[in-house]
């Protein structure tokens, strides 16, 4: 999956789940007890993935912010310290990308059913 396509689906997710968070915070909704739990429902799927996204875009932020400290800059220590930041958080966009990648596999519609299970000798 090309960057362009990640970021340009998460942003979606992301746009959606504040549409769902303000919509939680209506009066309206509030009193409706079936828009609230599917409400519920939607910002708990939701969540962990836009906040895996959001931590993604703040590590390549910093990977792009220690690149610009280390053309900018002629103290060794600083350039170290640089380098140290690009490799950390080059790392962690990594981890974190590959986690999207796994959130973004759509879930089985018959997950939350129930099931019934009997074991016979």
């Amino acid at each position: 999956m090309s960057k362009e396509v990640l970021f340009g689906r998460l942003d979606e997710i992301d746009t959606r789940y504040q549409e769902v968070q303000a919509r939680l915070m209506d009066p309206n909704v509030t009193s409706n007890a079936t828009m609230l739990r599917e409400l519920g429902k939607e910002n708990s799927e939701l969540e962990p993935t836009v906040l895996t996204y959001r931590r993604w875009k703040a590590a390549l932020e910093e990977v792009e912010e220690a690149k610009k400290l280390l053309n900018e800059t002629s103290d060794p220590e600083m350039k170290e310290m640089a380098e140290a930041e690009i490799s950390e958080q080059g790392a962690l966009a990594a981890r974190l990308e590959e986690e999207l990648k796994v959130l973004l596999v759509p879930t089985d519609p018959t997950d939350n059913k129930d099931v019934i299970v009997e074991v016979k000798a």
